[in-house]
């Protein structure tokens, strides 16, 4: 007859499973090891104890390994949205050429408004000569006010020893025109969808001229 105080063979093997399992959710015993035999206590608790080779979930250690990938993946993933909606609006000739490019050219900078930090651009390319100014085709959460026109009016130096062109400067056309033959370039200005601010400017190109926002190198 079985003594009804000896564990039966389920028993045994719930133990058995209860002991793998804790054995799993610890480091193992070399992980903690310095290649002595010194079991010293650390801070009143033993180096080798339990509690400290217990394996800490990502919660507990406030990190996520797989972040910097995902966000590398969101970020290839507008670009090649923003890339796909230039293409519908451009001519077909444009098309046939943009389609063949798969991958996302890769971006001088991630640009942000100035006020409210909301990207506006992720595919974009830096100026030559002025640093802390971007040209771009694509963009995001931007708004071009197509009832405003601003003119590039070139300062020119009309000294008796020298004579030659300066950097010019945006001013706004006004509503009667300008009455000269001369040829100015003209642009509308680019404003943030969420906040207002001015952050670039839109030329006879569609092309996009960045100069006021924050600048990331990612």
């Amino acid at each position: 007859t079985r003594n009804p105080t000896e564990p039966t063979d389920s028993t045994n093997s719930d133990n058995h499973k209860t002991a793998e399992e804790e054995k799993q959710e610890c480091y193992d015993e070399d992980y903690f090891s310095s290649g002595s035999e010194d079991e010293n206590a650390v801070g009143g608790v033993p180096s080798k104890s339990r509690e400290r080779r217990k394996i800490l979930t990502d919660d507990d250690l406030f990190y996520d390994p797989d972040m910097d990938d995902e966000d590398e993946k969101w970020v290839l993933k507008q670009r090649q949205i923003n890339r796909e909606k230039g293409i519908v609006n451009k001519s077909k000739q444009q098309k046939t050429k943009q389609t063949k490019v798969t991958k996302p050219p890769t971006s001088d900078a991630v640009l942000s408004c100035p006020a409210c930090m909301t990207i506006v651009c992720i595919d974009c390319q830096r100026h030559d000569i002025y640093k802390n100014q971007y040209r771009a085709m694509f963009t995001m959460n931007c708004t071009v006010v197509a009832d405003e026109v601003l003119k590039y009016q070139e300062q020119t130096n009309f000294g008796k020893k020298r004579r030659g062109k300066h950097k010019g400067k945006l001013v706004q056309q006004t509503d009667a025109g300008d009455t000269s033959t001369r040829t100015y370039e003209t642009y509308h200005p680019v404003k943030c969808s969420e906040c207002g601010t001015e952050v670039a400017v839109y030329d006879s190109d569609e092309v996009y001229h960045f100069f006021n926002i924050l600048t990331s190198y990612a």
